[in-house]
Formats: C-alpha cells, structure tokens, sequence
C-alpha cells in the first residue's frame, strides 16, 4: 500500500501513523530547481538557511517516527560558486555539514555510507583541476539509542549505478532505498519519504512488502509516480527490477 501527499513538507499533516524509517534525499544546495514554488527546499536560499530548514524539517519528520526509527539521508555535495554561494570554488561539505547539525539538533548520528556511482562514469567527462566527483554520501541516524537494525554483513561502501529516465531529474537506483529497508523495517512497516520525486523509495516499498507514505511538493510529478507506482506488481516482485 502506498499513500502520495502533495505539498510542501512542513505544510503537509501526516497524521497519527508512524513510520520505522525514513528514506530520503532532499533537493542539493544550488544544484538544480524542479520548479516554481518559493516552498521548495534550496531554492534562493543560503546554505545556513538551506541546512537550517531541514533540520527543521527533519525535527517534524522524527516525531513521526517510531521510537526504534531510522533515517537515511543521501546528500550531494557541490562548490563554492552553485546558487550564488560565492566564488572560491572551495567544496562546501553540504553533507556533513547537514549531519552535524542534525546531530546538535537530537538525531543520533550512527554511520556515513559513500554510495560509489564510479561504474557508471568510466571516461572523466572534462579537464577539470581537481578529481573527479564519483560519489555521494548517505547518512543513517537513528532517532533513540535503541533503534530497529537487521544485521545483514553491510559494509560502508555500496556500489551502485545511478538511474537516468524515470521521470525525475535526480532518481538513485530502486536497489539504494531497497538496501535501507531491509536494514531498518520489516515487513508490513511503514516508511517515509519527504521528497519523494519519482518514487523510487515507494517503489522499493512495494516490492519489499511495506507500506509509504511519499510527500511530493509538485502536482505533475506526483502524478507522474503514481503512474509508474500503478505499473508495479501487487505482491513482492524483485523480477520487475
């Protein structure tokens, strides 16, 4: 079962249900606009008052979780310059900078996991002087002490190739949300993502039998998931993949 709330997530009720994990990852700082509304999370802001909004968000997000609840928090970084951040070209850290201020704000900070995204980027794609970026940084933080973890042998590293079409310009793979689920969750448990976008989280949802609630600011990509959410099989289905 999935439900699709559309509006600005610290706007939207979400209701008495709580959830056992949220998966996420927010809009980038000064990467790009999905579309017009002054709601949208980086959009005009600083990066003080972007990593301040969503430790707001996030605070609203936690009193939904159970007391044994998970987020998962994917982060992009970006340089000095993206959104009129200044000029130096100095690497901001929007990740860590997020996690620690999440950490200050209650949130217990568990693990940093590098999603490595290299396979899909074998050629450098111009001369640039410094490395070239080939991973982003996912955080897991647990709201209590004593939270939901399934031991499956997880490492810190996850190999996995971006996805390009889905109807969203910055979808991760269905196999990233699907990995944090059967960390945190089991079946029949709800699960969470304020930024929903494409719906990739929901999508990992069904076919791990558990049930999300995805938040969408836009009502043309929302209508856009439920239409690809409609097109998966009804039961556990890893052959749709």
């Amino acid at each position: 079962m999935y439900e699709i709330k559309v509006g600005d997530i610290m706007s939207l009720e979400l209701g008495e249900r709580k959830y056992r994990a949220c998966i996420t990852s927010p809009p980038y700082f000064g990467m790009r606009s999905y579309g017009d509304d002054d709601a949208e999370i980086g959009k005009g802001q600083t990066l003080d008052e972007y990593i301040e909004g969503l430790v707001i968000a996030f605070r609203k997000i936690r009193d939904s979780l159970t007391d044994d609840g998970t987020l998962w928090l994917n982060m992009g970084d970006c340089y000095n310059g993206s959104g009129g951040a200044g000029s130096d070209k100095t690497l901001l850290g929007v990740g860590w900078r997020l996690a620690l201020a999440l950490q200050a704000d209650g949130w217990i900070l568990r693990s940093e996991i590098i999603w490595n995204k290299s396979k899909a980027y074998p050629q450098p794609e111009a001369y640039i002087k410094r490395p070239q970026p080939r991973h982003e940084t996912i955080f897991m933080l647990a709201k209590n002490q004593k939270y939901h973890y399934v031991p499956d042998n997880m490492f810190t590293v996850w190999d996995m190739s971006p996805v390009s079409k889905s109807g969203h310009e910055a979808p991760f793979p269905v196999e990233l949300p699907m990995t944090c689920i059967l960390a945190s969750t089991d079946e029949g448990d709800w699960v969470l993502d304020p930024f929903a976008g494409s719906g990739t989280t929901a999508v990992a949802a069904q076919l791990t039998g558990r049930n999300s609630t995805m938040c969408e600011l836009y009502a043309d990509v929302a209508d856009r998931m439920e239409k690809r959410l409609d097109k998966l099989p009804k039961g556990e289905g890893s052959e749709w993949l």
